[in-house]
């Protein structure tokens, strides 16, 4: 026993603060434990028996503040739908609105609000919206949030090493940021700091950003910053689905990548939407340039796939690349399961009519330019890829450094048919469609005439 006796109350000698561990000697302070005239609100140990309470303290809370006023603990918040702590009544009044998308409160530990930091570290559905010049929205690291932007405005251009919205670096968290239908939502970073910021270089560890939607988003890197990536560091895994994106870099930074000078950007993927990502370079210089997708001199690039959307990337450097780093290009590919390199077509489109290449859906047209920018394989004059617009079809392939088309004007070359009536019959080189197929014969002569 710590007083030595093998019966009776035990003592606990202990001068506090002074003595490591609990003495046999009744001449150092006896240790008392309870609810403290300094500490009145929660259980502490002490030396000063004049300084106990009779009864256990509780928590006085200032709801203008949420700082107890008996012990000046700050109350770790857990808010409702209507942005009221349920624990000290404490009401969240911010620029952004921050709500759980189903409604409801955030459990404890799923949300703060501290420094003009919004911080997420939840993966239920958080919807976010309003206009600020001083509040940042920070993904906690690890944690698979799912963000609907529904209308924001974040300026915090004049604030030095201030994201708009940032992971974590090095997050093993994957983050999904979908763009509300019909909003339009602005990120404009302050210095050295990604409108939307990803820091972290290729690892099978690194999470994935997830952007898509039918919403539109336009994200301002700060100085030496990408629009969407990172500023002085490596950036990976962005993937872009949906919606109408505009990033810009500036200074020496891409538009979606890497800043600064000597980083790494990789697996950059796009396989739907309207992007336009723009490089910068050093205060016009021509120096240290940034390309549109990928990153600044002496950086490197690697995995950037092109399989869908229109997309226009360039760098305001002379000479600088669309995709790539500095003055250097990198042919991007359909995916990580397909290498076969894509290359940038422009098909002008003024009336705006639906387009499908290869069967698949593209935008009619890249903002307000009458025209969309795809990146396809290169195909091949018998086999190029089928472009369908404006009641046309045309065959598109890439050869000797640039496209050229297959419109079949001396006759169109056309499939076997199979003879069951059901399947169209297209022409070979430019996939025209001959003769719709239909499910029903017509018999004239004992012959069906429908081909």
């Amino acid at each position: 026993l710590l007083n030595g006796s093998s019966s009776g109350n035990v003592t606990w000698y202990q001068t506090l603060e002074t003595d490591t561990h609990p003495v046999l000697n009744s001449e150092h302070g006896t240790v008392y434990y309870g609810y403290t005239t300094e500490l009145p609100c929660e259980v502490s140990y002490t030396n000063d028996k004049n300084s106990l309470l009779d009864q256990r303290g509780e928590h006085a809370w200032d709801t203008d503040t949420g700082v107890c006023t008996k012990c000046d603990v700050v109350c770790m918040h857990s808010f409702d739908a209507n942005g009221e702590c349920l624990i000290c009544g404490f009401v969240l009044v911010t620029d952004l609105s921050v709500k759980l998308t189903n409604g409801g409160a955030f459990a404890e530990g799923e949300y703060t609000f501290v420094d003009n930091i919004h911080t997420i570290n939840t993966d239920k559905s958080v919807t976010i919206s309003g206009t600020t010049t001083s509040e940042r929205i920070f993904v906690a690291n690890g944690c698979d949030a799912n963000i609907i932007l529904a209308g924001i405005d974040i300026d915090v251009s004049k604030i030095a090493y201030a994201y708009g919205i940032g992971i974590a670096d090095n997050s093993t968290g994957d983050v999904t940021i979908t763009l509300k239908e019909g909003t339009t939502n602005k990120i404009s970073a302050g210095a050295y700091r990604a409108a939307v910021q990803k820091k972290g270089g290729y690892s099978a560890d690194i999470g994935l950003l997830t952007i898509k939607g039918d919403g539109s988003l336009e994200a301002k890197g700060g100085t030496d910053a990408a629009g969407i990536g990172s500023g002085a560091a490596s950036t990976s895994n962005i993937t872009i689905t949906g919606g109408n994106i505009r990033a810009e870099g500036k200074r020496s930074a891409a538009g979606i990548g890497a800043g600064y000078y000597g980083y790494s950007c990789s697996n950059i993927t796009i396989t739907g939407g309207t992007v336009t990502a723009i490089g910068d370079d050093d205060y016009n210089y021509n120096y240290y340039c940034g390309a549109g997708i990928g990153s600044t001199w002496r950086g490197s690039v690697s995995n950037i796939y092109i399989s869908g959307g229109s997309v226009k990337a360039y760098g305001l450097c002379v000479g600088s690349c669309d995709i790539g780093f500095d003055t250097t290009p990198v042919t991007p590919t359909v995916s990580a399961g397909n290498s076969a390199s894509v290359y940038r077509l422009e098909i002008d489109n003024p009336e705006s009519r639906d387009i499908t290449i290869n069967g698949k859906d593209y935008p009619d047209f890249h903002g307000d330019e009458k025209k969309i920018y795809v990146y396809l394989p290169a195909g091949t004059a018998e086999n190029p890829n089928i472009v369908k617009f404006s009641g046309n079809t045309v065959g598109a392939y890439y050869y000797d450094s640039e496209w050229k088309t297959v419109t079949c004007a001396g006759g169109h070359t056309a499939s076997e048919d199979d003879g069951d009536c059901t399947t169209d019959i297209t022409c070979e080189k430019c996939g025209y469609v001959i003769s719709e197929g239909t499910d029903a014969h017509t018999w004239e002569n004992g012959e069906c005439t429908n081909t």
